[in-house]
């Protein structure tokens, strides 16, 4: 080598790297061989390194969880407007205050969010990230990344990634990768790719996808060790999502004059490939995975061929949880604006547009022919379509069966509707005008519906929320000004299978009495903050009226005092004094 330097910079590179299944490839100096092969005798012990204790971990905060210990499952979600940040109880008749912000929420800059699992507040700051948690949300966490512009955590919040808004090869300290519990900084990366996020965690926690130039960089967990996948070297990927479950990655790689487009998933955990979807004269592609995993539904816009001006659109299901991923298409006459997966991946909704713009909503089962006792048939079928609605955006309680047909923006002026798709109607139609965002509280018990400030949207008077239930029923509405942001607070992921479901559904008809007597009494318990309001206002009248009585029994009885007193006999002298002036007598010339 030239110099030691670039003898460094080699051994760093082809050290460890993998060159099968079984076999690594290992690279060592000629020094370091030769200091390993000396006498034991003249070697010398390393030094024990001391390191500070870990204050995070003793300043832990208590109640990280308390949240969820609520008697009435409450959901809890957070606001902001102006320079205010205050934290709510979703409830009925109307949001509780549970914090009032009084801390370094207020002072974070305007993006604040949940991390994934709920348990932190992340507040932004011109020098790096704060973490907020426990009951009264007190810091218990620092991530210094100087401009920092977005953060992603991985699913169990173990890791997160910082990113402070520059790109390119320059920029080698983009992206900051961290260790969540500790707050300690585990690498550094450019960010090459200019579209946000280019970087995710698999589901499992173990790998890191990074997208660049060069295709995609798999990265194991904790020790960023570069895997050479299929996916490594492949320029030019639009668009890559790993798999809600397990270290299933899709990616997309673009038509060229001589290949198709192909939509590739890969098992990185076996290192093979799964399954391939070739598509010819693709002019758009997404890539859709249902919540649970089990089947990756692809939504694409074709030509007939390459001169065709017209575009066709398909729906291709990849069943990710059957043997040999089968792949089966559905041919669509009219354009796809949407399509969303209901929480429990039985059904799919999907919003689309024929030749007059009329949106029409149709929804469609994965599985077929579930009767008791017979095996399930994993067929897609079409159920029925809503035609004609007034709506671009489609929304499904975390509940399930439940979906919200919104119309944002000005052209539709907010109009919403409640549909019950098992039962096939709707259940109320309402209005948020300049609704901007909608938001389902993770037991689906509430749907929020608000109007955020931006400078597209400066209508002051508008900005604030409006809280519905599930069968579209107002039940709160506030307005604030310059409203900013509202998000729930999420749940950890559920740990209910299906046997526990069943049970549940079982035992409903014997438990339906004590539901009962639950609801009367939370009936009861909504009125209880009204009654004891009034009942406050009443003793502060009662206070009020025995001070002005104290004072008027105080003053009639200086008054009588006064009255009672003996009259006195005064005698009054007036002294008359008389003052003599002389006069002289003067002569007075008349004259007639």
């Amino acid at each position: 080598m030239a110099s030691p330097e670039e003898a460094k910079k080699v051994i760093s590179g082809l050290h460890n790297t993998p060159m099968d299944k079984l076999h690594t490839f290992h690279l060592y100096s000629y020094a370091d061989i030769v200091d390993s092969l000396q006498d034991p005798n003249t070697m010398e012990l390393p030094n024990k390194e001391s390191f500070a204790p870990l204050k995070k971990l003793a300043s832990t905060p208590s109640g990280l969880h308390s949240w969820m210990q609520d008697a009435f499952q409450r959901d809890q979600f957070l606001i902001r407007y102006k320079d205010q940040v205050e934290v709510y109880w979703c409830d009925s008749p109307s949001p509780q205050l549970a914090h009032d912000g009084k801390n370094d929420l207020a002072c974070s800059q305007p993006p604040i969010e949940w991390s994934p699992l709920g348990t932190y507040v992340v507040t932004y700051h011109g020098q790096g990230i704060m973490l907020h948690s426990g009951s009264s949300f007190c810091e218990c966490g620092r991530l210094p990344h100087k401009d920092v512009k977005r953060v992603l955590f991985s699913r169990h919040e173990r890791y997160a990634l910082t990113w402070n808004g520059a790109t390119g090869a320059s920029a080698k300290d983009a992206v900051a990768v961290w260790d969540v519990a500790t707050n300690h900084l585990l690498r550094r990366f450019p960010c090459t790719d200019p579209h946000w996020p280019s970087f995710a965690f698999s589901a499992n926690e173990q790998f890191l996808a990074v997208k660049g130039s060069n295709g995609i960089g798999l990265f194991s967990l904790p020790d960023f060790r570069l895997l050479r996948q299929a996916c490594f070297g492949v320029p030019s990927i639009a668009d890559f999502a790993w798999s809600p479950t397990g270290a299933i990655l899709s990616y997309v790689i673009p038509e060229t004059e001589s290949k198709p487009a192909t939509v590739v998933l890969l098992d990185v955990q076996q290192g093979r490939m799964l399954q391939s979807v070739s598509l010819n004269n693709v002019q758009q592609l997404r890539l859709a995975w249902s919540p649970r995993g089990s089947a990756l539904a692809l939504v694409v816009a074709r030509k007939a061929n390459r001169r065709a001006k017209t575009l066709f659109y398909q729906i291709s299901l990849v069943r990710v949880a059957l043997r040999n991923l089968p792949v089966e298409t559905l041919q669509m006459e009219e354009a796809v604006d949407a399509l969303e997966w209901e929480n429990d991946d039985q059904r799919f909704a999907l919003l689309t547009t024929n030749a007059k713009a009329q949106h029409n909503v149709s929804f469609y089962a994965v599985t077929a022919g579930m009767e008791p006792g017979k095996p399930k048939k994993h067929e897609l079928t079409k159920l029925y379509t809503i035609p004609n609605r007034a709506c671009n955006r489609l929304y499904w309680s975390p509940a399930g069966n439940y979906i919200l047909l919104a119309g944002l923006g000005t052209s539709l002026r907010g109009k919403l509707e409640f549909w019950d798709v098992s039962a096939r109607m709707s259940l109320k139609e309402q209005e948020h005008f300049s609704c901007t965002d909608v938001a389902w509280s993770p037991n689906g018990h509430f749907c929020v519906t608000s109007s955020c400030y931006s400078k597209e949207n400066k209508q002051d008077y508008e900005n604030g929320f409006d809280v519905w239930d599930v069968t579209g029923e107002s039940v709160a509405k506030k307005r604030l000004p310059q409203f900013l942001t509202l998000q729930f607070r999420p749940w950890p992921m559920e740990c209910v299978t299906e046997e526990m479901e069943a049970k549940a559904k079982s035992e409903l008809e014997t438990k339906e009495k004590e539901y009962k007597k639950q609801m009367v009494q939370m009936e009861a318990m909504k009125h209880i903050d009204e009654i004891r309001k009034k009942l406050g206002w009443i003793d502060a009248f009662r206070e009020r009226r025995r001070r002005i009585l104290e004072t008027m029994e105080a003053m009639n009885a200086e008054r009588k005092a006064m009255k009672d007193k003996e009259e006195e006999m005064v005698e009054i002298e007036v002294l008359e004094e008389v003052e003599l002036l002389e006069l002289k007598n003067e002569a007075c010339l008349c004259v007639c």
